[in-house]
């Protein structure tokens, strides 16, 4: 392991973080910044009673910064110096997003939903926040009042914005879930009388008939206007096997994104989980045999206008799966989760040339799947 090395001229890496006394189960974390060669910590910083789970290391503005999710979002500058506490909460939200940072200005949004009532029937109601860089809120989608939500047209499905991140061009991402078709991101983000063409030009695909059911929406919003230049909406198909699926067979079936990355050609990568019928692409890792159910973690690309899938494959016996653009132009992608030994129909976790040929034992193993644009 690296050896470590004196803090950086007035840096103190040792200083706890003023957090407040911890529940049962939290201890302290660290943040560290290891050397190019890989023999010295450049600085460590500890942070005292927070969990000691990372959601999220982000370059921040210029690049001069990092963005840290850990017990609340943080700014640290590049050289360890100093660490700064923006005030934003780990957890603000049921259902927590990805964090987002613009590089160009620093920008952070963060959001989720809330457990609230429309008058008829419990509602989680979607939000996005966003913060200056300082951490002080300047903007919130969504949030509609829940009653006006209930009202005609009834948009009452249960929503969220899942993950987040900011495209090179400055424009704000979004994979959302719903609980079904009928949902509020089919409207302006902040005028919900007001709808968007956004999906017009995506992949054309319709819940119409999925009843209630996980479904995902990818949306591509200005960052000033907040109008939804373009989108799609993304769910598995049931399969034409009657035995298994009935009367169900050609209806929309569940499927969920769980991270998003932006590649070089501004292309759409994304690992989510999905129902048996995955849209996949002819040369697909694993390919679906279009009988019985099957359905897990998969890993697909999305053109730059979202009307296209450039690639899809389930990933068998793989879990909680995230992608992460990598490399100086990001036209390398690295998928990390974990697996297990085999998936049903023993089917093993997919692999190529890899430095652990087979599963270690255990409870799971660690994943890593690189792939590199062929374009």
């Amino acid at each position: 392991p690296p050896e470590p090395a004196a803090a950086p001229a007035d840096a103190n890496p040792k200083k706890k973080s003023k957090a407040p006394p911890a529940p049962v189960g939290f201890s302290d974390a660290y943040i560290a910044r290891i050397s190019p060669d890989g023999k010295k910590f450049d600085w460590v910083h500890l942070l005292s009673n927070i969990p000691g789970k990372d959601d999220a290391i982000l370059f921040g503005a210029e690049r001069k910064e990092l963005v840290v999710n850990l017990g609340g979002i943080r700014r640290i500058t590049i050289d360890g110096k100093t660490l700064t506490d923006t005030g934003i909460a780990e957890n603000i939200a049921n259902g927590k997003t990805g964090l987002g940072v613009d590089e160009k200005t620093g920008d952070i949004i963060r959001g989720g939903d809330r457990n609230t009532h429309t008058g008829r029937e419990p509602y989680r109601d979607p939000f996005l926040n966003i913060y200056d860089k300082s951490g002080k809120q300047r903007e919130t989608l969504w949030n509609f009042p829940p009653k006006e939500v209930g009202g005609a047209p009834r948009l009452v499905s249960d929503s969220s914005p899942r993950n987040c991140i900011y495209s090179a061009d400055g424009d704000i991402v979004i994979a959302g879930w719903s609980d079904g078709g009928n949902s509020v991101f089919g409207r302006n983000p902040k005028d919900m009388s007001k709808g968007h063409d956004g999906f017009k030009t995506g992949l054309g695909i319709s819940s119409a008939g999925m009843g209630v059911g996980s479904m995902c929406w990818i949306m591509v919003i200005d960052p000033v206007t907040f109008d939804v230049k373009r989108g799609t909406q993304w769910d598995s198909f049931v399969p034409d096997d009657k035995e298994a699926f009935g009367k169900s067979v050609g209806k929309p079936n569940n499927a969920s994104a769980h991270s998003i990355a932006m590649m070089a050609d501004k292309s759409f990568a994304m690992t989510g989980t999905a129902a048996t019928g995955l849209i996949e692409t002819p040369d697909a890792i694993y390919k679906y045999p279009g009988k019985g159910r099957f359905g897990g973690w998969y890993f697909t690309v999305l053109s730059p206008e979202l009307n296209k899938v450039r690639f899809s494959s389930y990933l068998p016996a793989t879990d909680n799966l995230k992608v992460i653009s990598i490399g100086p132009d990001g036209h390398r992608l690295l998928v990390i989760g974990t697996t297990a030994e085999k998936a049903g129909e023993n089917i093993p976790a997919p692999s190529a040339n890899p430095i652990q040929p087979k599963f270690g034992g255990g409870h799971a193993d660690g994943f890593f799947m690189l792939l590199e644009d062929a374009k």
